[in-house]
């Protein structure tokens, strides 16, 4: 201790632990982002594990529109939700090499203002199964059930972005699309993430 109050390094702590630090998400069980927003960590973002909680995303598509309203993870370990290279709204969850959800509506959206909802439903607390959902304007696109749900978050450097996938592929994009598949013919006014 004296060595490092000589060299002023006190107090010596775990940072990654404490829960004095600031919070962007301390106490908010909602927020809600625009488009453009890069790579924000999970911890940033109101705790999911063990809970239930859903992504609700208000946009103005056009014809043609597709691309990344929202991601965080990636190819090990995240969620996407998107419009896939036929325009439908779609998600894509992966339960890291345990499960893999994809559900997709049949056909693209007219032009206009839309509301995409994706539901986790937690079964019971950390690792217990879990179903997820798709809907449209609120009308039901599909659902999957999971075998467990994660216990923690899925990737410290695969964070969360609106309108395009800044990470490893957390949807199953087209090959031939530009990294991140970002959104195009399409506007995302806001979305929201809920925890119950």
């Amino acid at each position: 201790d004296a060595e490092a109050a000589r060299n002023l390094v006190l107090p010596l702590a775990n940072t990654t632990m404490q829960s004095n630090l600031p919070s962007l998400s301390r106490g908010r069980n909602s927020m809600t982002f625009p488009q453009g927003v890069r790579a924000l960590p999970e911890s940033a973002l109101p705790r999911t594990a063990g809970r239930s909680w859903s992504i609700t995303a208000d946009v103005n598509v056009e014809a043609g529109a597709r691309g990344v309203i929202a991601a965080t993870g990636g190819e090990a370990g995240g969620w996407a939700l998107y419009f896939g290279e036929n325009g439908a709204p779609r998600l894509t969850y992966r339960l890291f090499n345990l499960a893999l959800a994809d559900i997709a509506a049949p056909t693209a959206l007219a032009p206009g203002r839309h509301q995409l909802r994706f539901e986790f439903e937690n079964k019971g607390g950390y690792g217990k199964p879990a179903t997820v959902r798709l809907s449209v304007n609120g009308q039901a696109v599909g659902t999957h059930d999971l075998p467990s749900s994660p216990v923690g978050g899925f990737a410290l450097d695969d964070g969360f972005s609106t309108g395009v996938d800044s990470g490893s592929p957390a949807g199953a994009y087209p090959a031939t699309g530009p990294h991140g598949f970002p959104l195009e013919k399409a506007r995302i006014e806001n979305v929201t993430i809920s925890v119950q």
